[in-house]
């Protein structure tokens, strides 16, 4: 009698550790997992947020290696800027990067660069993404775009608490 109710009680610990293990692998159950999701494709937003760049500075039938780089620039103004207060003391740091990089006159680099960090700000302020990594490959007669992104810590801290300007 007492050597089965041993028997249950070791069953019972070990189930419980099982569940307990089973429920540290899942993503636990908050609004901003769901928030993330909804989020469209990294790339997508990346190759939307770099349009006015895209635009100004490659030829319309640009191909896979043309647009990786512009893209791998854009992911910088797009990881330097997520709140307004950021915008000014970002835009004379990106401006030379501009300058520097792509040789363009100062007064074109600091519009540049002003438009992009408010874009960043005003459209995609609510995406709490940085980018990691930026892929361009040609699928048929269209080119993909596929970027990865993490989310920091104290960025999901606030899209779980519900607060901060990663919240749209």
């Amino acid at each position: 009698m007492q050597s089965e109710q041993a028997r249950q009680l070791r069953r019972e610990r070990k189930r419980l550790k099982r569940e307990e293990k089973r429920r540290s692998f899942r993503p636990p159950p908050a609004d901003a997992t769901m928030l993330l999701r909804a989020l469209p494709p990294m790339g997508e937003a990346l190759l939307e947020y770099a349009r006015p760049l895209v635009s100004g500075l490659l030829p319309a039938d640009h191909g896979p290696d043309e647009l990786k780089p512009v893209l791998w620039f854009a992911s910088l103004f797009w990881n330097s800027v997520l709140e307004e207060e950021e915008v000014d003391e970002a835009i004379p740091i990106l401006a030379r990067k501009l300058v520097g990089k792509l040789q363009m006159p100062l007064t074109e680099a600091f519009r540049l660069s002003e438009a992009l960090a408010l874009r960043r700000v005003q459209l995609f302020g609510h995406d709490p993404r940085i980018v990691s990594n930026v892929e361009v490959s040609r699928d048929g007669d269209r080119l993909r775009v596929t970027a990865r992104s993490t989310v920091l810590a104290e960025d999901a801290a606030r899209l779980r608490a519900g607060s901060g300007p990663v919240m749209p």
